[in-house]
């Protein structure tokens, strides 16, 4: 008894410190502001220590009372340890905040930036898991499931599937348009409806993609046809099934015809593993394959990939049936017939199923007649004939297919060549020896591989193990492994192996039916504690990447520019140097990336390793525990393994940090301290933390002299840049600080003396950017220094950062930035997004007078302004331009203002001539007088 006293004493004094210091360092952040031979220099911004005995004594309080309550209740005490245990995770917040060891482990940091979000849903969920069942307490059989699986009906699935598919693409076809290959689908599309050919040259000439894609849109196109046609590289399969949704809806029909495909697809998915494990494990496998990455977002985006994986689907479905019919053999062919004409690389689909579906057909006419001796009776007669039916159903479509397809490669380019589209192309950057490169990075990169967006999909080589195993599956199994295997390596032969301006594995989406019946196997097999936490925490994993990247206001999280850092990994890493530490395969060198992804490998290894041995002693008996302390296990543990090697592109890194330390700067608030010394630091240290130093040296090259250094995203405050120079200067050159080349705001002739110092003054936070004159002059810096010279505090900032800038007038110094994406700015002058609410800051450069010009289209009606909290009400009639003139206080550098219109209107819809598809509400033109 007194043991179990101690105990729920020692929970309670744990969960009591874990909730209070997470209220304590809610506002708090750390950043790497130096690193030298001993490793980082960590600056953290800290909440008043009163504030963390303010959270003490209320969380001690709190947990004395519930205490008390609960005991007044008759019920076992065990049971209120057993739920307050899981806030013990909220510790994990303190980890980039000790002494010593994020110093030796910076990856760490991890812990203070959004993922500490997830470590609090974990342990909010664990609460909840063990007041509503009791998931989180160990289970008598520990074997069960902490909630039930729903089993969804075909019904359901179709209809729930195509719903969320066809609203999130219309939802990203309005919000983030069309890019990458789709405009060029879509203007195959559009000739084959308007001019019945494939010949897009007139199109593009006449611009009509202007309805979907409002930049310049060049055919893509390497080389030109017979007669001088340019026809795209991209197979006009597509096209051609998106002409009828294309003639009734345009793009947006396009969008909702890949949306039923998509839903098709996932229909044949759910009953592919109904087949295998039943409607309850079917459910998972559909929401664990349909509702992440990468089938969406390509669920609704414009590649043929996902027409491919529905008839992909389908045949996996035929290999598990026994032979039906010849018009059902027919059907099938038919649908592996038409692969090549979404894409050249198909072709193996339909080689192979063709192989195995010729395989089924010729064993079911042989096992027909039973022994030799029964060979020539009617029956065994009976069951060659309709074998001989099946084969000539299978191979006549398939052939006639064949034929047409390689005859319209003859037709277009007088060759029977599926690569003369694509010229001398294919020698040069399709080749077997980039299968390696390509397979690891569709795999495992960090911008675009599988298991780094989806980890779920790592049960489908648990689920290859069980059926190989199992002799009544082995030959099943073997076909899909085979397909499989010939398809990614037919497919990584592409240098440009992640699709160009693509989301995550998209080559992999025609795959997915073919990793299904893995995943079905392994999931119906996890009967153990420890293989279902695994399930629950891949499965938890996949759905949240899906959330977070398809849920963000735009495509920022999902797509992420090859050679450069991932989007979604440097929203998710705050000062932890994730981005240098996970393996990219995109650059030429593809083996020094293994390095990086063995400490991760070897980090899950040990603890699936440790988590499969307890489990087989019964040490392990929840669910909850198994998979969360295994999921913090191989990140805390990749994290120390990987310090064991040096960190690449420190200097990067440091910068980031004195970045986010400007950033965060708030005296007011917070309390700076240098964590790696253990020493508080005052206003005067900040900013020399925060002091951010570039060194070059004479082997470097002068790209862009206008560009030396930035741009650097700085909050509001005054600054100074250094410029150090050596060696001979050109006369009559000069430095500058701009923030556009229209927009100085700072500049000086090169002196004699060194450094030169560029003194300037941000009232908005900005992108500046350093450079010179020219190039002979830029040859002679050896450094840039860019040192805040006083910062407006965190709190104390009325606008965001601005996205771009404007001047205003003629080199009067005003200027417009943009500080949201509810504008359209067209130099100097912008028009509100619709009737949504334009915010602008307006730098004012001494000015006494703020004009606005305002302008609406044919709608008219009121528009409401907000000018530095002066309201002004305007009602303009239709297509009237009026002008607003509002006073500045004296000494005013900045005015936030904002306009909303209360109607809109598109110029495409009442101007013939115009091919603007925006949607207007009020133009606005400041000046600065």
């Amino acid at each position: 008894m007194g043991q179990r006293l101690l105990a729920g004493a020692l929970v309670a004094t744990v969960s009591v410190v874990a909730i209070a210091s997470a209220i304590w360092l809610l506002p708090a952040s750390v950043h790497i502001v130096s690193w030298g031979p001993t490793g980082p220099v960590r600056v953290a911004f800290l909440a008043p220590l009163s504030r963390l005995f303010l959270a003490l004594i209320f969380a001690g309080a709190f947990a004395v009372v519930a205490t008390a309550g609960w005991q007044a209740s008759g019920r076992p005490f065990d049971e209120l340890v057993r739920r307050a245990l899981p806030l013990a995770w909220l510790l994990l917040w303190l980890l980039p905040f000790l002494p010593w060891l994020p110093d030796r482990a910076p990856l760490l940091l991890v812990f203070a930036g959004p993922l500490r979000w997830a470590v609090a849903a974990v342990s909010i969920m664990g609460v909840l898991a063990a007041v509503i069942d009791g998931a989180a307490a160990p289970s008598r059989g520990g074997t069960r499931w902490a909630v039930k699986p729903l089993a969804a009906t075909r019904p359901s699935v179709l209809v729930v599937s195509f719903a969320v598919y066809a609203a999130f693409g219309l939802h990203f076809a309005r919000q983030v348009g069309f890019s990458g290959d789709q405009p060029h689908y879509l203007i195959i599309t559009h000739s084959l409806y308007a001019d019945h050919d494939l010949d897009i040259a007139n199109n593009h000439v006449n611009r009509d993609y202007r309805s979907f894609f409002q930049g310049q849109l060049n055919p893509d196109f390497l080389r030109r046809g017979l007669h001088e046609e340019i026809y795209s590289i991209h197979a006009p399969g597509l096209p051609t099934l998106l002409v009828p949704a294309y003639a009734v809806g345009g793009a947006l029909g396009a969008v909702v015809f890949v949306a039923a495909v998509a839903a098709l697809t996932a229909l044949a998915i759910f009953d592919l593993a109904t087949m295998l494990a039943g409607r309850e494990t079917a459910t998972i496998v559909w929401a664990a394959t349909c509702f992440t990455v990468p089938f969406v977002p390509h669920a609704w985006l414009i590649y043929p990939e996902l027409p491919g994986a529905l008839v992909v689907a389908a045949s996996v479905l035929w290999l598990r049936q026994p032979s039906g019919s010849a018009g059902r053999t027919a059907a099938h062919a038919a649908a592996l017939a038409a692969l090549p004409w979404l894409h050249t690389k198909f072709v193996v689909f339909v080689g192979l199923f063709s192989l195995f579906e010729l395989v089924k057909i010729v064993r079911g006419s042989s096992g027909t007649g039973g022994s030799r001796e029964s060979a020539g009776s009617s029956e065994s007669l009976r069951g060659w004939t309709q074998g001989f039916k099946q084969i000539l159903a299978l191979a006549l479509p398939i052939g006639v297919s064949g034929a047409a397809w390689l005859f319209s490669f003859y037709r277009m380019y007088g060759v029977f060549d599926p690569e003369a589209p694509y010229g001398s192309y294919t020698r040069t950057f399709v080749l077997a020896s980039n299968i390696p490169r390509g397979a690891l990075g569709l795999l495992f990169d960090e911008k675009f591989g599988l298991l780094i967006y989806s980890p779920v999909y790592a049960l489908a080589g648990a689920g290859a193990w069980i059926m190989l195993r199992d002799r009544a599956q082995r030959a099943y199994a073997c076909q899909l492994l085979i397909v499989i295997v010939a398809f990614l390596a037919s497919t990584t032969r592409l240098y440009m192996w992640w699709g160009g301006s693509s989301a995550p594995a998209r080559f992999l989406v025609p795959m997915i039916p073919l990793a299904a019946p893995f995943m079905s196997v392994a999931i119906a097999n996890a009967n153990r504690v420890a293989a279902r936490a695994l399930v629950i925490s891949t499965l938890v994993l996949s759905f949240a990447v899906a959330a977070l990247t398809i849920g963000s206001s735009s495509k920022r999280l999902l797509y992420s520019d090859p050679h450069g850092v991932p989007a979604l990994v440097r929203f998710l890493q705050g000062s932890a140097p994730f981005d240098v530490s996970l393996p990219t395969f995109t650059e030429e060198n593809w083996h020094a990336p293994i390095a990086l992804l063995a400490p991760w490998v070897l980090a899950l290894a040990l603890v699936l390793g440790s988590t499969t041995l307890l489990d087989r002693r019964g040490a392990i008996r929840s669910v909850y525990w198994s998979a969360t302390i295994g999921a913090t296990g191989v990140l805390v543990i990749g994290c120390l393994l990987t310090a064991l090697r040096a960190t690449p592109n420190r200097a990067g890194i440091v910068v980031r940090g004195q970045l986010d330390l400007m950033a965060a700067y708030d005296p007011w608030h917070l309390r700076g301290v240098d964590l790696t010394h253990v020493k508080r630091l005052n206003d005067a240290d900040l900013l020399a933390a925060a002091a951010i130093s570039f060194r070059r040296n004479t082997y470097m090259a002068v790209g862009n002299p206008h560009v030396l250094e930035g741009p650097l995203e700085l909050p509001e405050g005054r600054y100074e840049a250094r410029v150090w120079l050596e060696g001979a200067r050109p006369p009559e050159s000069e430095a500058f600080v701009r923030l556009t080349d229209a927009v100085p705001v700072a500049r000086a002739s090169l002196p004699l003396t060194n450094p030169l110092n560029l003194s300037f003054e941000l009232p908005v936070g900005a992108r500046p950017i350093v450079g010179l004159s020219d190039a002979a002059a830029a040859r002679a810096v050896r450094g840039i220094d860019v040192v805040p010279l006083s910062l407006v505090p965190r709190s104390a900032r009325d606008t965001p950062p601005s996205v771009t800038v404007e001047p205003i007038g003629q080199a009067n110094g005003s200027f417009v930035a943009y500080v949201d994406d509810h504008t359209y700015p067209e130099g100097g002058v912008f028009w509100t997004r619709g009737t949504e609410k334009g915010t602008v800051v307006i730098v004012t450069a001494g000015g006494t007078t703020l004009g606005l010009i305002l302008h609406v289209g044919p709608t008219g009606g009121p528009v409401a302004i907000d000018a530095g909290g002066q309201p002004v009400d305007v009602d303009l009639k239709p297509n009237e331009t009026r002008k607003v003139a509002i006073p500045l206080v004296p000494g005013v550098k900045k005015v936030v203002v904002s306009v909303t219109a209360s109607r809109s209107f598109r110029p495409a819809e009442v101007d013939s001539k115009s091919e603007d598809k925006r949607q207007l509400g009020c133009q606005v033109r400041p000046i600065v007088s």
